[in-house]
């Protein structure tokens, strides 16, 4: 009896001696290894990697063993400054000229500006990227369950069909391969790219693709040498072939088809318009837009026959999940194709409700109802989806609406109120809708709302407001107390890093003197609000009202590129109605008509709110807000190009950006003397300290610290992924807070 259990034992331990010995000799997971393995960096001289080796194909070539460790998701690198929900450090001193070269980032608020939104295999997770990282949202509830952030940004991602692999590609070249579930890390390497434009995994999983500045390189998945290199493939987007044989690389130009082992080009398809490519769910069909092709043979099985009467910058391309059916619209156009795959018919043309052009023969009333339903501007479409089961079909419109057909009928079945401008179904029950106004989850059947993400960013609202060059001054806003960051349409609560609110489609354009209250303005339907601050419930609104013209309805925008004075009493800006610079007196909702300037302008106003200085092209004004008394005006003396003008704090001095900046001391009765250059450099954003020690410029993506007396440089610090929005100082001088279109806002001050 003994002999056999000793038998027993001596087999079992041989039985897990050879299991091991397996397991080490494939790749397995580590939490929070990063392995930047260095590939030779590509060129047009061939390299090792260039002439394919006789390997076997990628697809016989194993994907590397899942092990997941008990550990915590690590981020790609550990970030310097503190993030939201954190609470922010307080700055140790004001900033001041002597400083400035201390000054450093302390936090960063803000997940970023969606850039892509796509569903696991299985469906539970919801991968967002956005321009600074990655995000794994349950999808069922949209929680967060891990994040993958990277200082360089994110340059694009890919997952498996079933592996269950993810792959990301940084700004800097670099590239992560993820496990989706956990957002952990299996490896990285470094590529040799300077920029990758795609990533593409084979059908199969087992290989991944990337193109970029340096070509296409192909590598089995979690090895890092790369096992083909092909430099001279050129293009913005990497496809395998259905059979993962071949290469597809296309650009807005061409499609070229190449054999993988040894990058021949098979054939090249020009194409005229820029039109996507679109290859099915199961492989069968791909399409450029203007005609269907099998994927196997190359064959082309229909031409797709939609004409329309403008030319159009692009095109929606959309297959159902089944591959039965086929979508497309053109980019600004108001109506949609659907054919179906199996006899290549045009089954439907679908069109919103709300469509009117062309209907000359609309009483006024029909006229008048459709452009109030629509927001006063007439809808055209900007991303579509299928249901999974292919029952349904929902496309988002400008208009800041999801609408929805029935498949079966073609008959449209509802709209939605959700702004966004992208669009996928979870399930049929589930539609979510994400874009520069965040990600929302909505319920077909109820119509409503049921679950809303406002972690990112709603660039929809930004104060880069652009007509002919010519730009607004900063939206973002400290409180007077400094407990309080307004950006765009949120407000934070600096002491704890917190989102404290969300005004929804209302951007915050002014903060009142006495802290009591912000002012907000709703573009869509030009009206005013003041919020008090704290709780930010409505304390009063008011609509402008237009000065309707014969061919002005009265539903439509009257007022572009809004300032608000801070104590709520004028509201000014681009009017269409007028096609000039207005202002409105907010007690009354009526323009002040004698205060008017024709042609495109920008404007500032005192602290105290009782000046409005425009400028623009042709000059600068300055006027009494209560007299109306033109009190200063000059045309041509500060240049030619557009001019923006920021008052300091105290209203004693205005500081001017034509193709530098300029100071000009206001000298109580606003003779405008003592004009001098502080700066030769160009820049938009300006931030002026509350005590004038310094004053702070966006240079696109990067921070400028100016003497404020002396115009000396003090500072130049890398600040965003994207061009600098805004800049604003605390009213203690302590914090400097920059916004970008990265969709981040950073606040910046010495530790």
């Amino acid at each position: 009896m003994k002999l056999k259990i000793w038998l027993f034992l001596l087999m079992l331990g041989i039985l897990i001696l050879a299991a091991c010995q397996s397991a080490i000799s494939l790749p397995t997971e580590t939490a929070g290894l990063v392995s930047d393995t260095v590939v030779p960096t590509a060129t047009s001289t061939p390299t090792p990697s260039v002439t394919p080796s006789q390997t076997p194909q990628p697809s016989s070539t194993r994907p590397p063993t899942e092990t997941l460790p008990p550990s915590q998701t690590p981020t790609a690198t550990p970030p310097t400054f503190v993030r939201e929900n954190t609470p922010v450090p307080t700055p140790s001193e004001p900033i001041t000229a002597e400083n400035a070269d201390r000054l450093v980032e302390l936090a960063r608020l803000g997940k970023g500006r969606i850039v892509d939104v796509q569903l696991s295999p299985d469906r539970n997770f919801l991968i967002v990227q956005t321009t600074i990282g990655v995000y794994g949202y349950l999808a069922d509830r949209l929680e967060e369950a891990w994040r993958f952030e990277d200082p360089a940004g994110i340059a694009d991602m890919a997952l498996t069909r079933s592996e269950r692999w993810m792959a990301v590609a940084t700004n800097d070249g670099r590239i992560a391969l993820l496990i989706y579930r956990r957002g952990s890390m299996f490896t990285r390497w470094t590529t040799g790219y300077q920029q990758i434009h795609d990533l593409a995994f084979s059908y199969d999983g087992h290989t991944l693709a990337a193109i970029g500045d340096q070509g296409v390189s192909v590598w089995p998945v979690g090895v890092t040498e790369p096992l083909y290199h092909y430099p001279e493939m050129v293009g913005e987007m990497v496809r395998f072939t259905p059979d993962d044989e071949g290469l597809i690389a296309f650009d807005a130009e061409e499609t070229q088809f190449y054999t993988l082992q040894t990058g021949e080009i098979i054939r090249a398809e020009k194409r005229d318009k820029l039109l996507p490519l679109s290859i099915s769910p199961d492989g069968d069909y791909f399409t450029n837009g203007e005609m269907v092709w099998e994927a196997d043979t190359g064959e082309v099985l229909f031409e797709l026959d939609w004409k329309w009467e403008q030319d159009f910058d692009g095109a929606i391309v959309e297959f159902s999940r089944d591959s039965r059916y086929l979508a497309l619209s053109a980019v600004s156009d108001d109506k949609i194709s659907i054919w179906r795959m199996s006899d290549g018919e045009k089954i439907y043309e679908l069109r919103s409700p709300f469509h009117v052009f062309g209907e000359e023969t609309a009483s006024p009333k029909k006229l008048a109802a459709l452009s109030s339903r629509s927001g006063g501007f007439f809808p055209y479409y900007l991303d579509v989806a299928f249901s999974p089961d292919s029952s349904q079909f929902a496309a988002v419109t400008s208009n800041d609406t999801v609408e929805i057909w029935d498949l079966g009928t073609g008959r449209f079945d509802q709209q939605i109120d959700c702004f966004g401008d992208s669009l996928i179904f979870r399930k049929n029950s589930r539609l979510l809708v994400y874009g520069d106004g965040g990600l929302h989850q909505i319920d077909p059947n109820s119509g409503i709302t049921i679950n809303l993400s406002r972690d990112f960013s709603s660039l929809r609202y930004t104060n880069q407001y652009e007509v002919y060059d010519i730009y607004t001054e900063s939206l973002v806003l400290f409180s007077e107390s400094g407990e309080w960051l307004f950006v765009e349409n949120t407000a934070w609560k600096i002491p704890e890093g917190t989102r404290g609110f969300s005004f929804g489609k209302e951007a915050v354009l002014a903060v009142s003197p006495d802290d009591g209250f912000i002012y907000t303005f709703d573009n869509a339907r030009d009206i005013v609000r003041a919020r008090r601050i704290g709780d930010f419930n409505v304390v009063n609104e008011t609509m402008l009202v237009p000065e309707v013209g014969e061919d002005w309805p009265e539903t439509d925008q009257i007022i572009w590129f809004p300032i608000i004075s801070s104590t709520g009493k004028f509201i000014s800006g681009y009017s269409y109605d007028a096609y000039g610079y207005k202002t409105w007196d907010l007690e009354t909702g009526l323009p002040i008509n004698d205060i008017f300037y024709d042609g495109l302008a920008s404007g500032a106003y005192s602290s105290q709110g009782d000046k409005l200085v425009i400028s623009g092209i042709d000059g600068l004004w300055a006027v009494d807000l209560f007299t109306r008394d033109v009190i200063f005006e000059s045309e041509g003396e500060y240049g030619e190009f557009e001019k923006i003008a920021h008052f300091t704090r105290s209203d004693e001095y205005l500081i001017l950006v034509t193709d530098g900046i300029q100071k000009i001391s206001l000298v109580n009765d606003f003779s405008f003397a003592d004009l001098q250059t502080i700066a030769d450099f160009y820049g938009y954003e300006v931030a002026i300290s509350p005590q004038n020690e310094v004053i702070a410029v966006d240079d696109g993506t990067q921070i400028i610290v100016i003497d404020f007396d002396t115009g000396d440089l003090m500072a130049r610090l890398p600040a965003h992924l994207d061009k600098i929005l805004s800049l604003t100082f605390s009213p203690d001088g302590r914090y400097l807070a920059t916004s970008s279109a990265d969709g981040t806002v950073k606040l910046w001050g010495i530790p």
